[in-house]
């Protein structure tokens, strides 16, 4: 017998981390429609993604972006944000893009049908309320669908 207690055998698990804490994601506002709340009572809101080009997410950084004029119009299964305005970013190569293009919407099928449902049924329009980035770093719009005041 030893006259000490033996040593336990150490185990090859790896030590459990902890959990990360649970914290608000980041959201950096790049522009808002503040006349969309004006002329318009909004009725429901959705957000998506928007497919744009690299020297347009660099526009985006920089803030020279408008959405006070744009809306949202549906084709088929497709959503496209029209009329609004990215301002060419200086430092693009290869001549940057379009200012005003149509710009596509990343909206699953069932709320690209339920935008046009509304729009077509009741009467009423679809328009962009903000644009920002998310935690993740991405561009999303949330768009609002509303009827005029």
């Amino acid at each position: 017998a030893l006259p000490f207690p033996a040593p336990k055998p150490t185990s090859n698990k790896p030590a459990l981390k902890k959990a990360p804490r649970k914290t608000k994601p980041y959201v950096r506002p790049i522009t808002r429609s503040k006349q969309a709340y004006r002329y318009y009572e909004i009725v429901d809101k959705f957000e998506s993604g928007i497919e744009l080009k690299g020297s347009e997410v660099k526009s985006a950084r920089l803030g020279t972006v408008s959405i006070s004029e744009a809306y949202v119009k549906v084709q088929g299964r497709s959503a496209f944000l029209v009329n609004s305005r990215f301002s060419e970013y200086a430092n693009s190569f290869g001549g940057g893009h379009d200012p005003t293009r149509q710009r596509r919407l990343l909206l699953h099928k069932s709320e690209a049908r339920a935008i046009q449902q509304s729009v077509d049924r009741k009467g009423m329009t679809c328009v962009p309320l903000k644009m920002y980035f998310n935690a993740d770093g991405r561009v999303k719009l949330e768009i609002g669908v509303g009827r005029g005041k």
